[in-house]
């Protein structure tokens, strides 16, 4: 994949019917954290650690600024319990794809009036995200 200064995204929510919705224009900061658990392993015969590679996990986090149109405060905001496909298309054709449950929804507004948003999310279905 090529570098990009700018990397204009768009990113693709299941609303409860399963059908996605573009919520892009609401959208102004994308938090990926993928990791791997461990599991430490060393035998008493070892001066150094060894360690197993255990399941894939994945966070992501999507956040705006002000209230997003009403179309995508339904998919973002409402029924944090059902499962949702995530569809991140990055510029170059690189594409990942995850099912997650909407974990956390967090609105401020500040002492200026200022309204800030975030969605937390966390894999759901045991399958490891895919990237295309």
């Amino acid at each position: 994949m090529a570098k990009f200064a700018g990397m204009p995204v768009t990113i693709s929510v299941d609303n409860v019917g399963g059908s996605p919705v573009d919520v892009s224009n609401s959208v102004m900061t994308i938090g990926y954290k993928g990791s791997v658990g461990e599991q430490i392993v060393t035998g008493a015969d070892k001066s150094a650690q060894e360690r197993l590679q255990l399941l894939e996990d994945l966070e992501l986090t999507l956040s705006g600024k002000g209230l997003p149109p009403s179309a995508h405060r339904v998919v973002l905001f409402e029924d944090l319990q059902t499962s949702r496909t995530v569809t991140i298309d990055f510029p170059d054709s690189a594409t990942v794809t995850m099912e997650v449950f909407l974990f956390g929804l967090d609105i401020n507004r500040g002492d200026d009036a200022g309204m800030d948003w975030s969605v937390s999310t966390k894999l759901n279905n045991g399958t490891a995200p895919v990237w295309s």
